[in-house]
């Protein structure tokens, strides 16, 4: 039992200890429509498009009424520096404009986001736009289920992709308390895929919901020849793997906190970015337990290539 002992020991020493991330803070909430009702600042949920000599970068932020809106900024060097321009999206008096998931198609630019009138009851709205800075509103697109779905209460965070003449959406939904799929939803919230031929008429797929684990504002990206889908977690960004997008194998962890008090709380709304032979990831760095006071943060992290270039054929 001693020489068992010593092995173990030994084998711990010989073992690297994981570095954490390094955390680099993107965008502060520092304007009235961003920096929350406690003064602190509030932005996450960001989407960048990779343009040949530009960056576009849309993100949600609280303003110090309460109210959530759509901001738009731009970088001319890869996302090192960013500009600030403002409020692309408000919907008046919504109390929630949030989550948009951004993809370019033609010459348009279609713009799915979250949207509660009130609350946090929510559906997923269009916005299209001809350059990405003014939106015209196509209203709901995907309101919640019906009475006794898994997503009758809520419906949100959507991240879409288009391939081959088709708009792919994941979103995250949770049924009201009395409907009884509420006990059946591993974490109270899951995943639902639906599709779209022009962005306004969705097909939620019989299979929903596809991703339990109670996941919520996921980002889904292409990877060779499968797909990985990013969620929101106290401990890290998690992730999940997939060949077809519908059967999904958790993965756990694909980076954790980064050990300083922006993350102190969790990764929120994450997104990844390709550059290269590598993929970026923007998160919301939760600094409060409420998870109301959150900045874009860039993380890098080598574990986390490595567990996405697993994901190559």
């Amino acid at each position: 039992m001693k020489n068992l002992h010593s092995a173990f020991i030994l084998l711990l020493a010989a073992t690297p200890c994981l570095a954490a991330p390094e955390l680099r803070v993107v965008l502060r909430g520092e304007q009235k429509t961003e920096l929350a009702p406690h003064g602190e600042g509030n932005c996450y949920a960001p989407c960048i498009v990779v343009e040949k000599d530009k960056w576009r970068l849309w993100y949600g932020a609280q303003g110090q009424d309460g109210h959530d809106r759509i901001h738009y900024a731009e970088s001319v060097d890869a996302g090192a520096t960013w500009t600030k321009l403002g409020v692309a999206l408000d919907c008046g008096t919504a109390n929630h404009v949030n989550d948009p998931s951004v993809v370019k198609v033609g010459d348009r630019f279609f713009m799915f986001y979250t949207v509660a009138q009130q609350g946090i009851e929510d559906a997923i709205a269009l916005a299209v736009s001809p350059d990405g800075r003014q939106w015209q509103s196509r209203g709901v697109v995907l309101a919640p289920g019906a009475a006794g779905q898994w997503d009758s209460r809520w419906v949100g965070r959507p991240s879409v992709i288009h391939e081959n003449g088709v708009f792919k959406m994941w979103f995250d939904g949770k049924p009201t308390e009395q409907d009884t799929p509420a006990a059946r939803l591993e974490g109270g919230r899951a995943v639902g895929y639906a599709t779209s031929t022009d962005g306004v008429r969705w097909t939620r797929h019989a299979a929903n919901p596809v991703f339990q684990k109670g996941a919520g504002a996921v980002d889904v990206a292409r990877i060779g020849g499968g797909y990985v889908l990013l969620y929101e977690g106290h401990k890290g960004t998690r992730f999940a793997r997939s060949t077809d997008g519908l059967a999904w194998q958790d993965g756990g962890l694909l980076t954790s906190l980064s050990g300083t008090s922006f993350d102190h709380f969790g990764h929120v709304t994450p997104h990844l970015v390709p550059s290269g032979a590598t993929w970026r990831l923007f998160v919301g760095a939760a600094a409060r337990q409420s998870w109301d006071g959150n900045a874009v943060a860039e993380l890098s992290d080598e574990k986390m290539q490595a567990q996405l270039n697993l994901n190559q054929p």
